[in-house]
């Protein structure tokens, strides 16, 4: 009868070949992790993005948000509504205290005596 394929032969092919492998792999794969993962950690991340965009942001010099500046704008042209409305109540205010004068006057001035009526 022929060798059956769990032989001690074939089993020593196995032994040869893939166990030191294996054993090299375990070993490079261990200091892989222990070396090379903080490492990756440190250029890559949360922590690493915050940092680079930490140092893009001080490239630029710091500008007001458009909320603000629109809000500035529209202060400035509250206040400029508000005085030019103050102007116009001014000058309705003189308006209406001249015609008053003129109402009082000719309320006091004699009415003008009528003809009289033919009777």
């Amino acid at each position: 009868m022929s060798e059956s394929t769990n032989s001690p032969a074939a089993n020593g092919g196995f032994a040869k070949a893939f166990l030191p492998g294996l054993i090299i792999g375990l070993v490079v794969g261990a200091v892989g992790g222990a070396f090379l993962a903080p490492i990756i950690a440190e250029s890559s991340g949360p922590a690493a993005q915050i940092e680079r965009s930490k140092a893009e942001a001080a490239k630029f010099p710091a500008q007001p948000a458009p909320v603000e500046q629109a809000t500035e704008a529209v202060k400035e042209n509250a206040e400029k509504a508000v005085e030019e409305t103050k102007k116009a109540v001014e000058k309705g205010v003189e308006e209406v205290k001249k015609e008053g004068e003129k109402a009082a006057e000719a309320i006091k001035a004699p009415a003008p005596s009528k003809p009289d009526a033919p009777k």
